[in-house]
């Protein structure tokens, strides 16, 4: 196992768990108290989304498969047609939705945001598949509904408890060192029901690549790049009455991660090590009025050493939350509203003292029905440093006749300022203003299927115009946040999905791409080259192609991922070229004594494509992965 040292207030970090567990519990302590006579069985369980998000209208989601085997960065990339931006295997990793920066794409976990409120980003490379029951993306703006930094969408992450008895267990070997082992538990007792999962992993990632930032573009081999991680995941459900549940959920996860040289750099002797601990407490009631109250907390650590430069920097952050969601049915008409009440709290040396930030948000929305479609209106006001924020909106549309489905989306959104953004110094700026703009999409989908085909897709194209866009500048010889740009993205989403059963084999086609512009509109001084051309790191065009076929035990699979260039200068002078890899999977199935087990081996990047996606950033070339899966 690996040890990772904090530089923290220890005796502060040991009290935060347990007055965290006390707010998280305490909170709902009054609804324990009600009788529990009626002694009601889990019925099948299955991911439950929160309220609210089932008020999305307008919108359809992307639904990724997760893979034990695979992050969260890794799923995005290869099952959706959005960008990834990755340092390298296992290093950070954040997501371009729409032409947006990682801090406008919000993230949930069981209906909490764990967007970081330091930098507004969570990396997606330290989600891990095997904590995953569902992952389902939202692109466009949804701010009226899930809040701040939801310019550019949202994911939703949720983690369940399961309906039957079952103990799993898997073993996962790879190129580069790669070795991980998983560990999974659920239980039923009578109205309960506890599922707990485990993880530790490591890889050397010394992976082999062409050096082009050296004369002649030598071979070499990826150095300092080694990564030890280990998580654990506990869901608990308890069935109170038949339409009331309790629910708890519990995150821990640690990483070390030394970072590796950039091509143009002989050695490093940097590595960065982070620490999560996140609790999620939740009340559900079903009926006449649907309630939910939810209550979490959050708590970040990540320490970046770098003996080279003389860099110890430790970041420590805490986030305490309370929602509380009502919906009401009143013949066609869907009533909703939902309170949030949100404390964070930061330390860095770069702020000069501790920092903190208290938000509250009412969300209202009208959702009317109709026998072949509804229309819902939405509004959110949220309150930050005791003022109003520019409030965000939303007029959303579906319209089902017979195959064909149309839907539409119009927002107006904001995003508040990250701790960075406001108090790093030099540079940060406590005058920053929050972002704000408007969001548009029009889509048509068509279905039709029948016991032996099916054909379903889907075109959206959608337009956005932000203001008060927040970018770091030189001023007078320092890096400075400013709201100086504004930016206008437009483009298209399309996907197509296609099943054939013949002869007991089940094929299945899938392709889903975009093509985006996003440009600069505005200047932020007489020799800004950067109107009129594309941002920096949001590729015109991505495509993604997956072929399975199934037949009793066996299941192949192939998928290919193209991904167009990106700029990496704001005037469009410098660019990384175009890449495309391909990844074959194989699966066998089979029982014995009582057991379940499933055998998988995969071939990555099959060409062995050379290529980057942050610059001077290798990529691994071709690399394999076998791993066994037990399911008692």
């Amino acid at each position: 196992m690996f040890k990772v040292i904090f530089l923290a207030n220890k005796t502060g970090a040991r009290r935060l768990p347990l007055l965290a567990l006390v707010f998280v519990l305490g909170s709902g302590i009054g609804l324990l108290a009600q009788s529990l006579d009626s002694l009601q069985k889990l019925e099948e369980t299955v991911v439950r989304p929160s309220l609210r998000q089932d008020e999305v209208t307008g919108q359809t989601p992307y639904s990724l498969k997760p893979q034990a085997a695979q992050s969260l960065s890794d799923l995005l990339q290869r099952q959706s047609p959005f960008y990834i931006k990755s340092y390298g295997a296992g290093l950070l990793g954040s997501i371009s939705l729409r032409g947006s920066g990682a801090a406008h794409t919000s993230v949930f976990w069981n209906g909490v945001n764990l967007q970081n409120p330091m930098n507004g980003q969570l990396d997606f490379s330290l989600v891990p598949g095997f904590f995953l029951d569902q992952a389902q993306v939202y692109s466009g703006g949804s701010g009226e509904l899930f809040g701040s930094g939801a310019l550019g969408g949202v994911i939703s992450l949720n983690s369940e408890v399961k309906a039957a008895n079952q103990t799993e267990f898997a073993a996962i070997l790879g190129s580069f060192g790669q070795a991980s082992g998983q560990a999974g538990l659920n239980r039923l007792f009578g109205k309960q029901a506890f599922r707990i999962r485990a993880f530790y992993s490591k890889a050397e990632n010394n992976y082999s690549f062409i050096n082009r930032g050296l004369p002649g573009k030598p071979e070499q081999t990826l150095e300092h790049a080694q990564q030890d991680a280990g998580g654990l995941l506990a869901d608990y459900r308890y069935q109170i009455k038949e339409k009331q549940s309790l629910d708890l959920h519990y995150w821990f996860q640690q990483n070390k991660r030394f970072l590796p040289p950039t091509m143009l750099e002989q050695n490093s002797v940097a590595e960065q090590n982070d620490l999560s601990h996140r609790v999620v407490g939740e009340f559900r009631h079903s009926g006449k009025l649907d309630f939910l109250f939810r209550a979490a907390w959050l708590h970040d650590e990540l320490l970046y050493l770098n003996p080279a430069a003389n860099i110890h920097s430790n970041s420590i952050n805490d986030g305490l939350i309370q929602d509380l969601e009502f919906r009401k049915q009143i013949k066609r008409h869907r009533l909703f509203a939902s309170l949030h009440n949100t404390y964070y709290q930061a330390r860095q040396a770069a702020y000069g003292e501790t920092r903190s930030q208290w938000r509250q948000a009412l969300d209202v929305a009208h959702t009317y029905i109709a026998k072949n479609g509804k229309v819902r209106t939405a509004l959110r006001q949220e309150l930050w440093k005791g003022k109003a924020v520019p409030f965000a909106a939303s007029l959303s549309g579906e319209l089902n006749l017979k195959n064909i489905q149309l839907s539409s989306h119009l927002a107006k959104l904001y995003r508040i300022p990250n701790f960075n953004d406001l108090y790093w110094q030099p540079g940060g700026n406590p005058d920053i203003q929050p972002e704000e703009g408007f969001s548009g999409e029009v889509g048509i989908a068509w279905k039709k299927q029948n016991d032996v085909n099916s054909l379903q897709t889907k075109l959206t194209a959608y337009t956005s115009l932000i203001d008060n866009w927040i970018i770091w500048l030189p001023e007078n010889g320092i890096w400075s946040a400013q709201n100086i740009r504004q930016v206008l993205s437009r483009g298209l989403e399309y996907r197509l999905e296609a099943g054939h059963l013949a002869n007991q084999s089940y094929w299945k086609l899938d392709f889903n791409g975009s093509f985006t512009l996003t440009e600069n509109q505005k200047a932020s001084s007489g020799s800004d080259l950067s109107v009129g051309k594309q941002l920096i790191y949001v590729p015109y065009w991505k495509h993604s192609l997956g072929l399975t076929w199934n037949r009793g035990n066996w299941k192949l699979g192939y998928r290919h991922v193209w991904n167009g260039g990106v700029y990496t200068s704001a005037d469009n002078s410098s660019w990384i070229l175009p890449w495309q890899t391909g990844s074959f999977t194989t699966d066998y199935s089979f029982g014995l004594l009582g057991t379940d087990f499933s055998l998988r081996g995969s071939i990555e990047n099959i060409s062995n494509t050379q290529y980057e996606i942050m610059e001077w950033r290798p990529m691994p070339g071709r690399w394999f992965r076998l791993s066994i899966h037990l399911k008692i």
